[in-house]
């Protein structure tokens, strides 16, 4: 039973001092909250102080109003619990404040997670706070999963020390860092244009550091490229010994991505036979130094047969090697892509060829560059 009504409260729930006081608190809760009155009065005789109850009460004309209530028991000289005062704050705007900003912060974030460009935050530990998706997947993890791990857990010792070697930078200098930098990441080595910059606290001081970064492998492996081509294209017109011509060729590509071995075949007497293959091993390198042109027959025979480009992301799930399958995987070869190189006549000269130790598809860049190495490899034979 209610023994006093004050003015802020029948501003808020419309009713009069007249018709409240001396009636229950039942008429005032919500339909959908029966028993909440009597567990109340049940914590309050028990001489319990209920801080905060985020509820709802009734309002004369039937609508439902947010309210946080806070109710201490009144006790008597002997301690003896004689009633209650409850204090109710409506938090209706409290609350649509809260879930517009809960909504603002959900779109902020789809922006962040949409876009192709890193970013994230950590501490001065190198712990990160804050991750997009895109940040998220070089790394090869999960959404949600880089948040609370240290550039030790992501980026093995070498790779923490590289980054943190900057992050201390950024700190000493207090102002934005930016440089390309080369990473070896989950998804293979990848360079980026990288801005970090310090967050600080309310006393100015530095609490974390904020990193933007923006993938730019493939527009550098294509310079890297272009210039690697320029030197073949030397080496040819100075009549430099064909084998070092096609390891040069392969190391211009190896170097560039760092996580894949190339190869190049050369068509002699109807079969391929093995022309450079500088950084794969000598013993998978025996077992390919006489492949033949056919179907089936790994990604340089079969590429030569159909005298088109054969990209196989997962050799031990790819029908055409199934001969040459055990020779690869026993050697931790698990993707292969193989390009024909061509002559001024549209005939088949032998294969350029790059291996991965994961299971891999090309980029459409990595499409190109591929094509484009079988175009300097049938220049050496012109």
């Amino acid at each position: 039973m209610m023994t006093s009504w004050n003015a802020g409260a029948e501003q808020m729930l419309g009713y009069s001092a007249d018709e409240v006081i001396g009636r229950s608190i039942i008429r005032l809760l919500p339909p959908d909250r029966p028993t909440e009155g009597h567990d109340v009065i049940a914590r309050i005789a028990r001489g319990e102080r209920i801080e905060q109850l985020l509820t709802k009460r009734r309002h004369k004309n039937g609508r439902l109003i947010e309210v946080a209530v806070s109710i201490a028991p009144i006790v008597d000289a002997n301690g003896r619990v004689t009633g209650a005062s409850p204090i109710t704050r409506d938090i209706t705007r409290e609350l649509e404040g809260r879930a517009r900003l809960r909504e603002s912060e959900e779109r902020l974030q789809a922006i962040v997670d949409n876009t192709e460009t890193a970013i994230f935050v950590k501490d001065l530990e190198g712990r990160y706070l804050v991750a997009n998706e895109t940040a998220e997947r070089l790394l090869g993890l999960a959404a949600g999963q880089m948040v609370g791990k240290t550039d030790h857990e992501l980026l093995g010792i070498e790779g923490a020390e590289f980054v943190r070697a900057r992050d201390a930078r950024v700190l000493e200098e207090r102002g934005s860092f930016t440089e390309e930098v080369t990473l070896d990441l989950a998804v293979g080595r990848r360079t980026f244009a990288s801005e970090k910059f310090p967050l600080p606290d309310l006393h100015g001081e530095p609490y974390a550091i904020c990193g933007i970064a923006s993938d730019i492998t493939e527009s550098k492996t294509a310079e890297a490229f272009a210039a690697g081509q320029t030197r073949v294209l030397e080496m040819i017109a100075t009549a430099e010994p064909l084998e070092d011509v096609l390891t040069h060729l392969c190391h211009v590509v190896e170097e560039r991505a760092g996580d894949l071995f190339c190869s190049v075949h050369l068509l002699q007497g109807g079969e391929l036979r093995l022309g450079a293959a500088p950084s794969l091993p000598a013993e998978y390198n025996a077992a390919v130094a006489r492949v033949p042109v056919a179907e089936a027959a790994g990604s340089c025979g079969t590429a030569a047969f159909r005298a088109e480009q054969v990209i196989v992301s997962d050799i031990a799930a790819d029908p055409i090697w199934l001969d040459w399958r055990a020779a690869a995987i026993s050697n931790g070869l698990h993707a292969c892509w193989s390009t024909p190189i061509k002559g001024s006549a549209d005939d088949v000269l032998g294969t350029f060829a790059i291996y991965f130790t994961h299971k891999r598809l090309p980029t459409e860049t990595e499409r190109t560059l591929i094509a484009t190495a079988g175009s300097s490899r049938a220049r050496t034979t012109s």
